[in-house]
């Protein structure tokens, strides 16, 4: 291009600028006419021109925003919010300042997000979409939404609320770094799915949802995040103006470019779009296909588009085979996803829970809704589900061939099985002759004397059928087993099993299940190391296809690791047992709903009391609809068991009234069940007594914990560690009663069997030496009780989840016993943790906080702090008087406290 020519496109480029831009293309072809390389310099130097406008706007906002973030940052750092210190600041944007705190009161450590007011941006509107995103998240208590903790006001004014800290990764982020299969990135899609339909049933439109807003924590739990222009039902009729809102132009919906109505279908869009990024790693709207039109099918698309080095790639990152792509991204999911990102909201899922169906249907070679597949289609599904049935019945058909074959080879066992059941009937006479009182003088013997004495002589009888000598060892053990009589069990078992072990690797299934009857004998015996050992041996000898038998033993074996406290392990053998049993007998089983009350044993141990009750309540609801439709009918042991763990844990709750029932319905179920003393009875019976202990009903608790202490000494003999709970239990009692001395006593004992049957560092050993140290503070033994609270609480923070209720009662001890010794700030420091995790973990009225309140309010008073400890004290009296009346020794003592801070005050508000 000459000179001339560059002129003249100079001075028509700088017309166009005073044109506005939609003018531009029109003016330029009309100014240059028919000269083509004077009209292609114009729209380059446009198109550098408008790369340099959105560059120095960008920067420009760029600068302002990083001022705004310094000062902020500067403002703010170290700045107290009620209970929470800020640590600096995340990020700032229009809807909020979002920085990184942590607990600042001493109770307890914690990590939070607190999000606040912009400096400078306090308009009305703002305060309002703020305070209205606060009370969305208020309303949403789900486990897969950003949980709300706190809220309030700065004293400059700027609005604030407080939320939990999630600790992870955006989902796009975690699915790539850990190359996750595509089942298991929609497993993560699937938990997002269930916190949208949640969000949706309180009638809240996210708006907002993309990568950034859903993270994934170090448990592998989705979160979601941000509800900061989310609106509420009500609020979707509003239209805003076409390209205006707060949400993100990378993830917006159709609805949300042009300013029509938002609606769970925008949600539905967004989600679309993201579920396309975790099966390409391509966000849908940068590769041009944000918006679907019907017949369209994005997946496909975008295969299409890839080089071999991109789908190589792609195939790493799901660790799968370059080949398998095409395969991978099946047309049903091609489908799901498309329907998902319709630009016409009507053609998009009606709701999450139809989109979350049709990801499980496509998972389970269903017919998917989206597919609209016709009879083909269907009939394809329908032999892919039933391939092993239909190889079953051309195995039944080879089978017919060869039928006549297995007739002759029947004819020649005939014999042989004619021989095993004449054996089998003589061995059983031979049992029940013992019974006669012309064969045994003297008083009919017990069921458990005629299995002992008919064990004895299976054993030695000289035959050459061990499978039917071992057959009926099994049997007698089992039935042994269910007595209680678990000593004479082990002998049976053992003899059995030395029969199985004769035979080599032809027994080698029945050989396991005599190892996991062992195992489970072990456990109920006590012996938890030597049970952990045979558990172990019979897991590795179970042959693969013995799916049912590995259930129950990854069952049984998870149980026992609770009981010795290895947590994380013992979680994850329960949960693979729960899902095998799932996967073999679906959900209407009596094996699954077992499957559920041993994984429900984990909740216990780690204090997730709620998700106990939670599996326990499926596990009951299974046994009550294949059981007798009257529940106090139903003798199943299981089903006494079941009713027990739900009472205990809505007991662990706080939730005193709602398991008194259920632990009665128990304690008469087992009366009937077993007609001798029984374990399983023990243990109802001491559930209801502690809880008529904790309800202040002390002396018909102690005819409850008296008898369960009797059975289980009649069962166990005198150095089992359920007779060790069993002192202890009544111990409590002696203390909830001011017999101290008596109390320590069986703390003694208990202590004693405990540390000799798990050692000196378990759980178990913690709870003892707590209370013995609660015994030696009342009775002014100051140095020893300080001793055993360390111990106590050494133990528990070795072996116990943070945040555990149990860690409060050591905390609680050891603050006590500092304020008896005059160190006060240290034991306040204690205090304040024991009395938060109480109040996170109980209901507000639970006597637990009433102690905790009481003890901190001793502590502050030898502080000096009269006003903060009188408000503790009567609520501590309050909550004691109502809960465990005023004879009780801790009501005796708030209410001398109370005297102390207000001499003559009048029994606290509400006390009974």
């Amino acid at each position: 291009m000459n000179r001339e020519d560059r002129q003249r496109a100079n001075q028509i480029f700088l017309k166009a600028l005073e044109r506005a831009e939609e003018e531009r293309h029109v003016f330029v072809k009309t100014a240059c006419g028919s000269e083509g390389a004077v009209c292609e310099a114009v729209f380059r130097l446009l198109n550098n021109a408008a790369s340099a406008a959105e560059f120095f706007e960008k920067f420009e906002d760029d600068l302002l925003e990083r001022q705004a973030n310094e000062l902020e940052e500067h403002d703010t750092r170290g700045f107290r919010l009620g209970n929470y210190e800020l640590i600096h600041l995340i990020a700032q944007g229009g809807m909020g300042s979002v920085f990184l705190a942590k607990r600042a009161d001493g109770q307890f450590d914690r990590r939070v997000v607190v999000k606040m007011l912009p400096m400078g941006f306090d308009s009305q509107s703002l305060r309002e979409r703020f305070s209205k995103e606060q009370k969305i998240l208020a309303n949403l208590q789900h486990p897969n939404i950003a949980q709300l903790y706190d809220a309030g006001v700065t004293v400059s004014g700027r609005g604030y609320f407080v939320m939990e800290y999630v600790r992870g990764s955006s989902i796009a982020v975690y699915c790539k770094e850990r190359k996750l299969a595509i089942h298991q990135r929609l497993d993560l899609f699937l938990e997002l799915l269930a916190a949208v339909r949640f969000a949706h049933q309180k009638l809240v439109v996210h708006q907002d949802i993309k990568p950034s807003n859903v993270m994934v924590d170090r448990d592998g739990k989705v979160k979601l995040l941000d509800f900061g222009i989310a609106k509420t039902f009500m609020e979707s009729h509003i239209h805003t103006k076409a390209g205006e809102g707060d949400y993100s132009r990378s993830h917006a919906t159709p609805e949300q470019l042009s300013g029509e109505q938002i609606s769970t279908a925008s949600d539905i869009h967004q989600l679309g779009q993201l579920l396309f990024e975790l099966l390409t790693d391509t966000s849908p709207c940068a590769a041009g296909m944000c918006f679907v039109s019907p017949g369209q099918r994005v997946l496909h698309d975008w295969y299409a588009r890839q080089t071999p080095q991109q789908l190589e790639q792609w195939a790493a990152n799901r660790r799968l085979r370059t080949g398998s792509v095409k395969k991978a991204l099946t047309a049903d999911m091609d489908a799901i996803v498309s329907r998902a990102m319709m630009k016409d909201p009507q053609l998009r899922y009606a709701s999450v829970q139809d989109f979350a169906r049709d990801i499980q249907d496509m998972t389970a070679h269903r017919p998917v809704f989206a597919r609209q597949g016709g009879w083909a289609y269907r009939l394809g599904k329908g032999f892919y589900r039933m391939r092993y049935s239909i190889a079953v019945v051309f195995v039944l058909l080879i089978g017919s061939i060869v039928f006549a074959g297995f007739m002759a080879w029947q004819s020649a066992q005939t014999e042989k099985q004619r021989d095993k059941a004449l054996l089998v009937t003589d061995l059983l006479v031979q049992m029940f002759e013992i019974a006669n009182p012309k064969n045994t003088p003297g008083p009919p013997p017990t069921i458990a004397e005629v299995l002992v004495q008919g064990a004895e002589k299976i054993s030695l009888r000289n035959t050459r059928q061990h499978e039917v000598q071992a057959d009926l060892l099994e049997v007698i053990g089992r039935t042994q087993q269910s007595l209680g009589n678990y000593v004479d069990a082990e002998k049976t078992f053992s003899r059995a099993l030395a029969i199985r072990e004769t035979d080599g690797d032809e027994a080698l299934t029945d050989t396991a299940r005599l190892f996991v009857h062992l195992g489970e004998n072990a456990r109920l015996l006590g012996k938890y190391a030597e049970a952990e050992k045979i558990l172990r041996q019979a897991l590795q000898q179970i042959p693969p296809e013995q799916r049912q038998l590995l259930a129950n033993a990854q069952g049984k074996f998870g149980r026992v690791l609770v009981l010795e406290g290895k947590y994380a392990p013992a979680r994850e053998y329960l949960t693979r047992a729960m899902e095998l049993q799932l996967e073999l007998t679906g959900e209407g089983n009596l094996a699954y709903a077992q499957s559920l009350n041993d994984l429900a044993s984990i909740g216990f141990a780690e204090g997730k009391y709620a998700e106990a009750e939670g599996i326990l309540r499926r596990a009951l609801k299974i046994r009550e609809q294949l059981g007798p439709q009257n529940g106090d009918n139903n003798l199943d042991p299981d089903y006494a068991t079941n009713l027990n763990n739900l009472g205990l844990a809505l007991f662990r709750q706080g939730k005193l009234e709602a398991a008194e029932p259920l632990f009665r319905r128990a304690v008469i179920l087992r009366g009937k069940i077993y007609t001798r003393p029984h374990a399983q009875q023990a243990q109802s019976l001491t559930s209801l007594g502690l809880l008529l202990d904790a309800r202040g009903r002390t002396d018909e608790a102690a005819t409850y914990l008296q008898q369960a202490l009797s059975i289980r000494k009649q069962v166990f003999g005198n150095d089992h560690m359920r007779v060790a709970e069993s002192l202890n239990n009544l111990g409590m009692l002696h203390l909830s009663n001011a017999r101290f001395r008596q109390a320590l006593e069986l703390y003694g004992e208990a202590l004693r069997i405990t540390i000799d049957r798990l050692g000196a560092d378990h759980g178990a050993t913690a709870i003892v030496l707590n209370n013995m140290g609660q015994a030696h503070l009342e009775l002014g033994n100051i140095p020893q009780a300080l001793k055993e609270y360390r111990r106590s609480l050494e133990i528990r923070e070795k072996t116990l989840p943070e945040e555990h209720l149990f860690l409060s009662y050591s905390q609680l001890g050891l603050g006590r016993t500092l304020t008896a010794q005059g160190k006060h700030n240290e034991a306040v420091g204690y205090l304040r943790q024991a009395l938060s995790l109480r109040e996170n973990k109980l209901p507000k009225d639970h006597w637990l906080i009433g102690e905790a309140r009481f003890a901190l309010a001793e502590a502050l008073l030898a502080e000096g702090k009269k006003e903060e400890a009188r408000y503790l004290a009567v609520s501590a009296q309050d909550v004691l008087y109502r809960k465990k009346g005023k004879d009780h020794y801790l009501s005796r003592k708030a209410a001398v406290l109370l005297n102390r801070l207000a001499p003559g005050a009048e029994v606290a508000p509400g006390a009974k």
